[in-house]
């Protein structure tokens, strides 16, 4: 059994962030689901709700995506193991998460860039850290999934690394990196859970409650896995 387990505040963190991703939940769902009595479970989201991680309306608890992600968090400051807080992230949360991950290490960050080459493609989180550019893709990994799957993604995250790097030095205006010399676009697969590759033809397969020990340990490895340099026309 999980240690978690034994604590209700964890179990109801975890409760809250399952049952609100579809939109609001009842308070008395959130109790069973919980396995805590009612009583406990009002005390618990009266206090959330004075700081503001949710909102209880007749009866039902709502939580907005940025809500949410602060309830995530505070569920690993409360002991949960980060898979578990990340899990019930619905898309546009997961690359918020992923967002706020590169923020903390002094990346600036865009999401769903578009652009064009020989042809229109879109990268979910672009991370910018001088002289890197992470190129993210990210993915809902299932089980189901097998090695010919992650080799199809990493084939098309490469193809759009490649085709962006081509793209860079014409946009060092509107991405805000004029003083860059050279940039280095590296791909990466950003998954929700645990995927069975770590690496597949040096493209990392990153899960995203791994992607802080990532972004730390990157210097270290970096040379190892797959980029672009570009070298960076006058702005």
């Amino acid at each position: 059994m999980m240690m978690w387990l034994n604590s209700p505040r964890r179990r109801l963190l975890v409760s809250l962030l399952k049952l609100t991703a579809k939109g609001p939940a009842g308070i008395n769902i959130v109790s069973s689901d919980s396995s805590v009595p009612l009583e406990i479970v009002d005390e618990f989201l009266a206090r959330l709700a004075e700081e503001d991680l949710i909102e209880v309306v007749e009866g039902a608890v709502k939580a907005s995506a940025e809500q949410r992600l602060r309830l995530s968090t505070m569920a690993v400051k409360e002991g949960i193991d980060l898979e578990h807080a990340y899990r019930y992230l619905v898309w546009g949360e997961f690359e918020d998460v992923a967002v706020l991950a590169l923020e903390a290490n002094n990346f600036s960050t865009r999401k769903h860039f578009r652009f064009k080459t020989s042809a229109r493609f879109e990268i979910d989180v672009l991370g910018f850290r001088e002289p890197l550019v992470l190129s993210i893709d990210c993915k809902h990994w299932r089980k189901s999934w097998v090695r010919a799957a992650f080799a199809r993604a990493v084939k098309k995250q490469v193809n759009r690394s490649l085709e962006f790097a081509k793209f860079l030095s014409k946009s060092k205006k509107s991405l805000r990196i004029c003083s860059w010399k050279r940039a280095v676009v590296m791909p990466v697969i950003l998954t929700l859970s645990d995927a069975p590759l770590k690496v597949y033809e040096q493209v990392p397969i990153v899960a995203v409650f791994r992607l802080q020990d990532f972004l730390h340990d990157l210097p270290n490895y970096q040379r190892n896995l797959a980029s672009f340099d570009v070298n960076m026309e006058t702005c």
